[in-house]
């Protein structure tokens, strides 16, 4: 007799089945939920958030006042700004001034120095306003002109220096130039002046007036100061001396 093979029971065959298809079902239903609840990405546009009325109001209020703090008006910048360009200004004025103070203090002793050097010439023949000068061998040429005038004057004196200058004026106003004459007095000459002039006494500077080879008169003063422009001009007024312009 044939051995017969137990069957498998069908029920077990069919359980299996459906623990499979239960299985499938319930990881289907698993995996369904979490699609539910997977969130999306945020988009840019839902990522700026929309400003509420309160926050619009309170920027609106701000915004003012940031501006008025960041713009300040021109008057208060310059008010600002004063201090400084005013030390500037003093800075600049005190400077300039002590500048000019140095160059007129340079240029005074600059001209002094010119002076000094200037007063071992005669000021009228420099400036050629008289052109005839004497020495003690043609004096006598002079005094026996018609008139003449004869400055009896030292060098290296300012004081003399000075008073050629004051002397310029009368000259030119009397028309005296080609009349005028210049004996410049040394170390030498200074004692024999009284012999040269026949003057007792004479006092250097002086003029002396002559007239057709004799001497008229001479500039003098009854104080011990010496001449002026205008003892010499008083002089011309009393002999009543101007010769007119051709």
């Amino acid at each position: 007799m044939e051995e017969k093979k137990p069957k498998t029971p069908a029920k077990r065959v069919t359980a299996k089945k459906t623990t499979t298809s239960k299985n499938v079902k319930t990881t289907s239903k698993q995996t369904t939920p979490k699609s539910k609840t997977t969130k999306k990405a945020p988009s840019k546009a839902s990522a700026v958030k929309t400003p509420n009325k309160t926050t619009l109001k309170k920027e609106i209020k701000e915004t003012p006042k940031v501006i008025e703090e960041k713009t300040i008006p021109p008057k208060e910048i310059m008010k600002k700004n004063e201090p400084a360009t005013l030390k500037l200004n003093k800075f600049a004025i005190i400077t300039l001034a002590l500048s000019a103070i140095l160059v007129i203090l340079v240029l005074c002793k600059t001209t002094k120095l010119m002076d000094f050097k200037d007063l071992s010439k005669s000021y009228l023949i420099k400036n050629k306003i008289v052109k005839n000068t004497l020495e003690q061998n043609n004096i006598a040429n002079a005094s026996n002109k018609s008139m003449a005038f004869v400055l009896v004057t030292s060098l290296n004196n300012e004081e003399e220096y000075k008073l050629e200058k004051d002397l310029k004026k009368v000259i030119e106003k009397n028309n005296i130039k080609d009349n005028f004459y210049i004996y410049i007095v040394t170390d030498e000459t200074k004692e024999q002046l009284s012999n040269l002039f026949q003057i007792d006494d004479i006092k250097t500077p002086t003029i002396l007036y002559y007239k057709n080879g004799s001497l008229v008169d001479y500039v003098k003063r009854n104080d011990e100061k010496m001449m002026e422009a205008a003892d010499f001009a008083k002089l011309l007024d009393i002999y009543e001396i101007a010769i007119e312009e051709d």
